[in-house]
C-alpha cells in the first residue's frame, strides 16, 4: 500500500507534468505568433529599405523612466539616443502661456554613433528588429522556472512588442529579460 509520502510524491509529478504540457503547448502557439510577426516584420523592413528606428522605454514605480531610441539605416544600427528623466514632481508643473505643456528636461542624456556605439552601459542595446527577433525565439523556445512568467504581446499591426520573462517572486521593478519595444517608425534615408 502506497504511503502518504509516497502518494505526495507521485501528485507532485502528475502535477508538473501536466504545467509542463501545458506550458509547451502555449509556447507553441506564442512561436506560430512570432513566426507570422517575423514575417510582417520581414515585409515592412523590405518596403522601408532597412531605414527605421524603434524606441525602448523603462518606468520605475518611483516614477524614474528611460527611452533609448535605436536609429537604424540600410540595416545596420546607426545612432542610438538615450534619456533618463527623474521621478513625478511633487506639484503639478503649471501650464506655459501658450497653453502647452512644460518641457521637461531629461536628467541625463547622450547620443551614440559610428565608432562610439555601444559605448554607455545604460539603455537598450543597439541592435536590429532582426536580432530581437532571433532574442524572442529563444526567449519562447525556453522551459520557464516556476517562479518565471512569460509574456509575448504584439503591436495591433502584428509586429513584436514584447517578449519577456520575469521573476514573480519580486514585487516592485522585477527586471525583465527580454525583449520589450514602444515604438517601431519605418524611415526615409
Amino acid at each position: 500500500m502506497p504511503t502518504r509520502k509516497t502518494i505526495s510524491i507521485l501528485t507532485l509529478v502528475l502535477v508538473a507534468s501536466s504545467l509542463s504540457h501545458h506550458n509547451s503547448v502555449f509556447a507553441e502557439a506564442e512561436q506560430e505568433q512570432l513566426q507570422a510577426s517575423q514575417l510582417k516584420w520581414e515585409q515592412l523592413r523590405a518596403s522601408c529599405e532597412g531605414n527605421y528606428s524603434y524606441t525602448v522605454t523603462t518606468f520605475s514605480f518611483t516614477g524614474y523612466r528611460t527611452t533609448t531610441t535605436v536609429t537604424i539605416r540600410d540595416n545596420k544600427v546607426h545612432q542610438r539616443k538615450y534619456e533618463a528623466f527623474g521621478g513625478a514632481p511633487p506639484v503639478p508643473l503649471p501650464v506655459n502661456p501658450n497653453g502647452k505643456p512644460p518641457v521637461i528636461k531629461p536628467l541625463k542624456s547622450w547620443t551614440e554613433t559610428g565608432a562610439k556605439l555601444g559605448t554607455h552601459k545604460e539603455g537598450a542595446k543597439p541592435q536590429t528588429l532582426d536580432v530581437l527577433y532571433q532574442f524572442a525565439a529563444k526567449i519562447i523556445q525556453r522551459d520557464l522556472a516556476p517562479h518565471e512568467k512569460r509574456y509575448v504581446r504584439f503591436f495591433k499591426n502584428g509586429l513584436l512588442k514584447s517578449c519577456f520573462t520575469i521573476d514573480n517572486r519580486i514585487a516592485d521593478d522585477a527586471p525583465i529579460n527580454g525583449v520589450s519595444i514602444n515604438s517601431i517608425t519605418p524611415s526615409d534615408k
